[in-house]
């Protein structure tokens, strides 16, 4: 290699290594921002607030159930050429089958029914009143596991900080 080919290979080698050398701006964490970003960002704080969630949405499917509940449903049939024939006892069959009386059989081609059920729960043992009160400990339980997780979290960030500056001294 001649000498300009080594002087232009040494000049690149130092502007890539200094730019890998400033590529990364250094930053300084104080203990709050660190237990903010820990707290933010926490998976397991997640899952709990998931929980609280859940827990509230159980008491109010507790509560739902000491409501009335109505039901609703219909139906409506038609048929296009019904063959249907009512034998009455105010009608007389003559020989052939067919109605001898005066009045013709009606012709029926159509039918609809509706059905409505309501139901009120009066008494169900305590299971309504009891399942409202067992909802309302699971989600003080909840709320309670989240505030230990978070403390332990919290606990957990700042000894990791301590220990980083321990070492980095």
């Amino acid at each position: 290699m001649n000498r300009t080919a080594k002087a232009l290979l040494f000049f690149s080698a130092a502007l890539l290594s200094y730019a890998d050398i400033n590529a990364q701006d250094k930053r300084g964490l104080t203990l709050q921002e660190a237990l903010e970003l820990g707290i933010a960002n926490s998976k397991n704080l997640k899952i709990d607030d998931a929980k609280i969630i859940e827990a509230t949405a159980a008491i109010d499917e507790a509560k739902n159930r000491q409501l009335p509940d109505l039901k609703v449903s219909g139906s409506y049939l038609r048929l296009t050429n019904a063959n249907i024939n009512l034998k009455t006892g105010q009608q007389s069959s003559g020989e052939d089958g067919q109605s001898q009386g005066s009045s013709a059989a009606p012709k029926v081609n159509q039918a609809m029914y509706g059905i409505a059920n309501f139901s009120l729960p009066l008494f169900a043992g305590g299971r309504i009143k009891y399942g409202i009160q067992s909802a309302k400990y699971l989600l003080d339980a909840a709320k309670l596991s989240a505030g230990s997780d978070k403390n332990e979290i919290a606990y957990n960030i700042s000894q990791a900080y301590v220990n980083l500056l321990r070492f980095r001294r």
